[in-house]
């Protein structure tokens, strides 16, 4: 089922494993779909649809929990498995198969998972610097990088997300994915969507392993993007990932760092429209 809502006549809801996410749709041809980050949703990707959507049809949508889908119940069906699950059923429902899919930090992982679970469902995957931090635990200096991203950042902005201190929970989040002043960098209304959402980030994480054996086997072509400015914590996720995909290529946004979509991105969607265009 979907549905126009009559407030935002851009935006619709569409009704899957007995939740519904709200998405925008816009373009004609081959579907690309767009998945948000951790603390995001659906109007990050408003640059990205506008382009795509003159030679494609662009699909953003908000996950679960996300802004302007209702809060769930306890945050019990907030998790990975259940993202992709939802994903996998929007396409369906949508017709939107295979398609080009796009996705950014968590959204990457939810997008691999795809991949993994679903491979009829997708064309090529875009994955720009997807949150896979647990492979770091396996490199000669990734678990001291990830335990000081916990310590200083994720940590502390949980602690600032319970005591009602949203500016500084998404404060700390920014800077530590994106680096020192990249808070201040951000525009306003930017800020504000990202703390819209950051709440979610305080409900626990489930386990939801996604292995090396998991990417050597996924055979559609997939193109990792990371910023020229990424923390290392951040960029090594890619280099990791590059090693075990089997059909993959890497791109680098100059100029930006983790939040590439924001700070650069022309040059994002220059790079991932050629990759998509080159396999369409």
């Amino acid at each position: 089922m979907r549905i126009r809502l009559a407030l935002q006549p851009h935006l619709r809801h569409a009704r899957v494993n007995g939740t519904d996410l709200a998405y925008v749709e816009r373009g004609r041809g081959l579907p690309v779909v767009f998945v948000h980050g951790g603390f995001s949703d659906y109007r990050c990707w408003e640059s990205q649809v506008q382009a795509f959507s003159k030679n494609y049809r662009a699909i953003a949508y908000s996950m679960r929990y996300h802004y302007p889908n209702r809060w769930g119940k306890d945050g019990t069906d907030y998790a990975l498995p259940v993202h992709t699950k939802d994903l996998a059923a929007l396409i369906e429902l949508l017709n939107a198969s295979p398609a080009h899919i796009v996705g950014h930090s968590y959204g990457g992982r939810v997008a691999l998972h795809l991949a993994r679970d679903r491979p009829d469902l997708v064309r090529t995957l875009t994955l720009a610097e997807p949150a896979l931090f647990a492979w770091l635990q396996e490199t000669p200096d990734g678990p001291v990088l990830v335990e000081n991203l916990r310590k200083n950042y994720f940590e502390p902005a949980k602690k600032a997300i319970e005591s009602g201190d949203l500016e500084l929970a998404t404060r700390l989040f920014v800077v530590g994915i994106d680096g020192p002043g990249s808070f201040e960098k951000l525009p306003k209304n930017i800020r504000r969507r990202y703390m819209d959402n950051i709440r979610v980030q305080a409900i626990p994480s489930s386990s939801a392993p996604f292995t090396r054996e998991d990417a050597e086997k996924i055979s559609a072509p997939v193109l990792l993007v990371t910023g020229e400015l990424t923390p290392r914590v951040i960029r090594m996720v890619v280099d990791e990932l590059e090693k075990c995909l089997p059909n993959a290529e890497i791109e680098e946004v100059l100029g930006a760092s983790h939040l590439m979509t924001v700070f650069n991105s022309d040059s994002f969607n220059q790079i991932t429209s050629s990759f998509i265009t080159k396999h369409g």
